[in-house]
């Protein structure tokens, strides 16, 4: 299942002015050159490597991980052909005999020759049959890399059985069920306790490299707000991302700004104490709220509808950040030079520990009605349209019953502006969630033309 999501904190916090005067997300790449400025204090780190079968059905964010097996299965360089009988049975020439077995859904072992002379790679794979008849497997042997004292898997993407192909392999933290496709060698990553870039696994001896440095924040304070964010987007299948010293410093001059004056702001007034234009600048490309727990404030934004995207962009390849006394800040949307993958859906499916209410934003998109439940968004990489929706929660051995929604699209719902910026599709319960329960999402957006649809499913906490 989904790591439980922390429980949700209370801090006020204020929309930006970036996004209430409706201009669009600024993509500047401030981080595109920092492979190499960012050179100094990377060192190569010893990774071990395991080979295991995972037990996890790991998911990702806008792809799948199940492929169609069709009249073959491609592993290490060949294919196993395959045939389904007219019953429906999926027979495999595992040998190469041109004597297919039938074979039953569930664990496979097959063993694969790679190098003449040297004894048969093993991989485990499953096997199983979709509603519409079709069979599809997915590789479920992983690679368990441990880097200093954390834990880390690499999972085949591409359904190939190799754990090096660009583009095709992912990773995902220990006791996520999310994976995030591996970063580009010249980016930079992050595991639970450090900065990772340069990662390679050697095709045939499955054997690693990493460069790597401790996780660490210009301003110490601000280290609970990193490890927290990044908590939340690897339990998310998004990339953990480091600190970008550069958009730090504007931020940490603006919450001197807010410190100086005790009160929250979106823009600095000049002539008043702690005025600059740096701090200006970035407070109105940043999320900025108050709380005296740091580490509870990327939750809260994450319970929030339009603050939100700020911590979910697929692409941020690092963070902003910013904290003095109860005042924090955090840019999320201007170390920009990638995209996706898209959509990324929250919650995201078969998520467990769901909070259960939506927490008070200006501009309110609830309309002033009040409490709501916590809001389910689906992002995309251009402006969608719902065209059908629905959520229920599921009873116990009782048909489900329909859930009363606010609806959010690019052409309704709270400030449409808002919503056509952030490119998403949402529902926002008119009541809060019921805790401990189960509720079924389904939606279907027209997108550019074409046509997607999506049924998940999550899971409240307390």
């Amino acid at each position: 299942m989904h790591p439980a999501f922390p429980a949700a904190r209370r801090p006020l916090l204020a929309l930006p002015a970036l996004l209430l005067s409706g201009v669009p997300f600024a993509a500047i790449a401030h981080g595109a050159d920092q492979a190499t400025a960012s050179a100094d204090g990377f060192t190569a780190m010893p990774v071990k490597v395991t080979v295991t079968r995972t037990g996890t059905m790991y998911q990702m964010q806008g792809v799948s991980l199940d492929h169609l097996v069709g009249d073959g299965i491609p592993l290490l360089g060949a294919t196993i052909p395959a045939v389904t009988d007219a019953k429906g049975r999926l027979q495999l020439d595992l040998d190469g005999t041109g004597h297919p077995t039938t074979v039953k859904a569930g664990h496979l072992t097959v063993a694969m020759a790679t190098t003449p002379g040297k004894p048969k790679e093993k991989l485990d794979l499953w096997l199983a049959k979709s509603p519409g008849g079709d069979w599809q497997y997915r590789t479920v042997t992983v690679l368990g890399l441990q880097i200093g004292a954390d834990h880390l898997q690499v999972i085949d993407v591409a359904g190939d059985g190799t754990f090096a192909t660009p583009g095709a392999t992912a990773l995902a933290w220990d006791g996520c069920t999310y994976a995030f496709a591996v970063p580009a060698a010249d980016q930079r990553w992050c595991t639970p306790h450090y900065v990772c870039t340069g990662l390679t696994v050697d095709a045939a001896t499955h054997h690693a490299t990493v460069r790597a440095k401790p996780l660490a924040t210009a301003l110490a304070a601000t280290l609970p707000l990193l490890t927290n964010l990044n908590q939340l987007r690897a339990g998310l299948g998004l990339t953990p991302r480091p600190e970008d010293p550069l958009l730090s410093t504007g931020l940490q001059q603006h919450c001197h700004y807010m410190n100086l004056a005790g009160n929250l702001s979106v823009s600095e007034n000049q002539g008043q104490a702690g005025y600059s234009p740096e701090g200006d600048d970035a407070a109105k490309n940043s999320l900025v709220g108050h709380d005296p727990d740091m580490a509870g404030v990327p939750m809260y934004f994450l319970c929030k509808f339009y603050h939100r995207i700020d911590l979910v962009r697929p692409g941020t390849t690092a963070f902003g950040l910013g904290s003095e006394g109860i005042f924090s800040a955090i840019d999320g949307r201007r170390d920009l030079p990638s995209g996706g993958p898209w959509p990324v859906l929250i919650p995201a499916p078969d998520a467990d520990g769901v909070p259960t209410a939506f927490s008070p934003e200006s501009p309110d998109p609830l309309g002033g009605q009040g409490a709501g439940g916590f809001a389910i968004t689906a992002y995309f990489d251009s402006a969608p349209t719902l065209t059908a929706w629905s959520l229920k929660k599921a009873g116990a051995g009782q048909p489900a019953t329909d859930v009363p929604c606010l609806v959010f699209d690019s052409t309704q719902g709270g400030m449409v502006a808002y919503n056509r910026i952030e490119k998403v599709a949402a529902l926002i319960p008119k009541e809060p969630l019921a805790a401990k329960s189960v509720y079924q999402v389904s939606m279907t957006v027209t997108l550019d033309g074409t046509t997607w649809t999506r049924q998940w499913s999550f899971t409240t906490g307390q």
